[in-house]
């Protein structure tokens, strides 16, 4: 494989895509900084209306919070911080699993739709590393892009953290800095994307498959499960595909915010027990059954591509 012509192609994805994989997160993380930057000169302005955070099962004033991160030990401030960070990463998260699946399911029916597939065909590119270039478009490069948002949008909320911490007289390094250990954060974060963009990855594929052959890829994205799942209960009386999708659905969100329902657990060195939390997947035969299937349908979406060029 031609690695700079596999590079083009995922710019080629990029540069069509530029609505929403490029500016749709850096406007959420424009508008969400503009929100909390307002909200904190609001509450500077109108001191019995600052906003309220909720903490250790309290509610404090944020004018107030440095105050309290301060009082705490290390390990309760490294799970207070990082446990924050999370936070402020979940509307990243979510717009990560909301986008992708569109960006799927039109991935290879555009170019179908209006004809341009015999102009990227008369490229010398073949339909493999097409799909390929889109799959990692999807799997790898938007979850960077994603992260990337996320991570400026976390930064701007450290800096209000360090002002708040300064005007009540606390050191910002060790109150907020030092315990989130951001670079190792951002690294583990990323590592549980690509995690997660795995053990969904059958879903992914299912849409290119679905954009491949289809006139309608959007519509039976959504009934084909629903249908599959009907007629598996009408004629056996079992769930095993409904079984099967929750399990999936399940796991993504342990991949993602699992660990917020171990708080207690996350430690001075959290990330790097974030690791090897998320290792235990490659433990699981799920996991290797998802990917064996995902081979099968992009197998099917890469045929697919070479016999049908038309809408």
């Amino acid at each position: 494989m031609n690695t700079k012509a596999f590079g083009t192609l995922i710019k080629r994805e990029l540069w069509e895509n530029k609505g929403s994989l490029v500016w749709t997160p850096i406007i959420v993380a424009a508008v969400l900084a503009l929100l909390s930057c307002w909200a904190v000169v609001r509450g500077a302005y109108e001191i019995g209306h600052s906003p309220e955070i909720h903490l250790e099962g309290e509610v404090f004033k944020l004018d107030l919070l440095a105050e309290k991160l301060n009082s705490f030990t290390d390990t309760e401030r490294v799970q207070a911080v990082q446990a924050g960070l999370m936070g402020l990463r979940v509307p990243f998260d979510l717009l990560l699993l909301i986008i992708l699946p569109f960006y799927c399911v039109a991935a290879l029916y555009d170019d179908r739709k209006d004809r341009s597939i015999y102009f990227w065909r008369s490229l010398p590119v073949s339909d493999l590393h097409t799909v390929l270039a889109k799959l990692a478009t999807a799997v790898v490069v938007y979850p960077a892009v994603v992260l990337a948002a996320a991570a400026a949008f976390q930064l701007i909320w450290m800096l209000i953290a360090t002002g708040l911490s300064w005007y009540v007289g606390v050191s910002a390094w060790s109150t907020v800095w030092a315990p989130s250990h951001l670079p190792l954060f951002w690294l583990s974060s990323y590592f549980h994307y690509l995690l997660m963009m795995l053990w969904v990855l059958p879903f992914f594929a299912l849409n290119l498959l679905l954009s491949a052959t289809t006139k309608r890829p959007l519509m039976l994205a959504i009934v084909l499960p629903l249908v599959l799942m009907l007629v598996e209960k009408l004629l056996t009386g079992t769930e095993y595909i409904a079984d099967w999708i929750g399990e999936r659905l399940v796991g993504m969100a342990t991949l993602l915010w699992g660990d917020m329902r171990d708080m207690d657990k996350m430690g001075e060195h959290y990330p790097f027990a974030s690791y090897s939390h998320g290792l235990e997947v490659f433990g699981n035969g799920q996991f290797w059954f998802g990917l064996l299937l995902s081979i099968a349908l992009l197998a099917g979406a890469v045929y697919a591509r070479r016999r049908l060029q038309d809408v």
